[in-house]
């Protein structure tokens, strides 16, 4: 994602209104169970008894998910003990990124590394909702790879995790890349082009769809022409499991 695209993304959300606010493009709201679902204190383990399974509709009665094996070493990187702030997220062999939260007052901070950046849009957002984007530049090709079905993987500095299941991979592709008010197509799969939906009314309907699920997780970036212009907006879309 471009500097330019970054900040028009940007003065594209300060100029949005949902109801009578002024809005950002993209948020983080904080859980309303900020308790994890799964602990790695005093170590995890990670070879567990049962068949595999993704999601807990899979899993017979008294079977266990194996979890990733890089998982533990993972969040043993991200450690940082504050157990309330989100410190990383993993997805086996496609994304390991550390997390970091916007500074308090800077809206267009994004991480320029290979790390995703914590939005706290959360006046946008009318579900308790997760937000990140990554920055394209830094991005891994295997992000691209990311499909419905994946698990994700939020770690607290803490040490503990919630996990998510990616529901949706939405893509649309901006008929003027760095307008903040361009027009975007939507790709559907196998190619096909469907609707057209402005910026307002796109970010709109991912971030602020009342029939959504709760603890949603939306991971945006962009995808590159050859050119490295920022001409695709991938959402990644994931909702939590085991709850």
């Amino acid at each position: 994602m471009s500097r330019e695209f970054r900040r028009d993304f940007l003065k594209a959300g300060k100029a949005m209104v949902f109801g009578s606010v002024a809005n950002r493009l993209l948020f983080l709201g904080t859980p309303k169970n900020s308790e994890m679902l799964l602990s790695a204190g005093g170590g995890m383990s990670i070879a567990v008894p049962g068949r595999a399974c993704q999601f807990d509709e899979d899993c017979p009665e008294g079977s266990k998910k194996i979890l990733p094996p890089g998982l533990n070493a993972f969040i043993k990187s991200v450690k940082n003990d504050s157990e309330n702030e989100i410190a990383g997220v993993y997805i086996e062999d496609k994304l390991t990124f550390p997390v970091i939260k916007q500074p308090d007052g800077n809206p267009a901070y994004v991480a320029q590394w290979a790390g995703a950046t914590e939005f706290n849009l959360k006046a946008f957002s009318v579900n308790d909702d997760t937000g990140l984007l990554l920055e394209s530049r830094f991005v891994p090709d295997t992000v691209y790879d990311i499909a419905k079905g994946d698990r994700v993987f939020l770690v607290s500095g803490g040490g503990s995790i919630r996990e998510y299941g990616v529901t949706q991979i939405r893509r649309f592709l901006a008929l003027s890349p760095y307008s903040p008010n361009s027009v975007f197509m939507e790709l559907r799969e196998g190619g096909e082009i469907g609707r057209g939906i402005m910026a307002n009314m796109l970010f709109r309907e991912i971030y602020s769809d009342p029939d959504s699920l709760d603890d949603e997780l939306v991971i945006l970036t962009c995808e590159l022409d050859k050119k490295n212009v920022p001409i695709i907006r991938r959402f990644i879309i994931a909702h939590i499991l085991g709850s």
